[in-house]
């Protein structure tokens, strides 16, 4: 009887290592994964708005409410003349930035 429960000790030990060594690997795959979930539904923001002759400026601004995004910029650097004449629909931050900063010299990086 002594030898059972030995036994029985032992087993309970290694089916524990066995659950720990399988969490230990899961872990960080799961982590991954929930990463990537979320960077995949950040770069889901869809633009759909209308800028008839709106100033450069106050396009961004826009842009900021209706995003999750920031701006970062000098505005000495944003030409005043420039006006955003555009139809956007369902559309990305950086197809809309393309279509904003056209002619103007400016570029803009995603962080």
């Amino acid at each position: 009887m002594i030898i059972a429960k030995l036994t029985s000790v032992s087993y309970n030990k290694t089916l524990r290592k066995k659950i720990i060594n399988s969490m230990k690997l899961i872990s960080p795959i799961l982590l991954i994964f929930i990463m990537q979930l979320s960077v995949q539904a950040k770069s889901q923001n869809k633009i759909t708005h209308r800028f008839k002759n709106v100033e450069l400026t106050k396009a961004i601004a826009i842009l900021e409410s209706e995003s999750t995004y920031r701006f970062v910029y000098n505005n000495n650097l944003v030409p005043d003349s420039k006006k955003v004449v555009a139809n956007f629909y369902e559309a990305d931050i950086p197809e809309v930035m393309d279509v904003m900063l056209k002619g103007t010299g400016l570029s803009y990086k995603m962080l």
